[in-house]
């Protein structure tokens, strides 16, 4: 078909499209922007990057990914310690009955709280937690 006579007036257009294809499939590799929101979307997160791109365009947009995070999650320096944990004011009156226990188990619940709240491990427990099946991204 390509050498055919009856396509030759299609075939600059056609070489022409390809090339636009070209141009903008390749500006895909100067943005975060679209590896970012594959990350975001829960229908795909990691699994079509990973599967999909080659090994070495998949590991440059999780480096570019973790940077892009850390540029704009501005935060306090978190220690690698167990947090501090400041009980309720509620349960600073002492003296009822199992106060000491109720107030060392809340402590605890507060820790685990406080601990689990790390933003960047939030964000990869959720890269790495199953996809999920959203139809509306923008509400989800």
């Amino acid at each position: 078909m390509a050498g055919s006579s009856n396509f030759a007036d299609f075939s600059t257009a056609i070489d022409s499209g390809i090339d636009n294809l070209h141009k903008w499939y390749h500006k895909i590799n100067e943005t975060d922007v679209y590896f970012i929101c594959l990350m975001l979307d829960p229908n795909y997160k990691i699994a079509y990057a990973k599967s999909r791109w080659e090994p070495h365009d998949f590991k440059k947009g999780m480096r570019r990914l973790q940077i892009i995070f850390d540029k704009y999650y501005h935060h306090e320096s978190l220690p690698d310690t167990e947090p501090a944990v400041v009980a309720p004011s509620s349960l600073a009156c002492q003296g009822s009955y199992g106060h000491r226990w109720m107030h060392d188990t809340v402590k605890s619940c507060v820790a685990n709280d406080t601990a689990s709240q790390r933003p960047c491990r939030e964000f990869k427990d959720y890269l790495a937690s199953p996809l999920e099946d959203i139809e509306n991204v923008v509400a989800w």
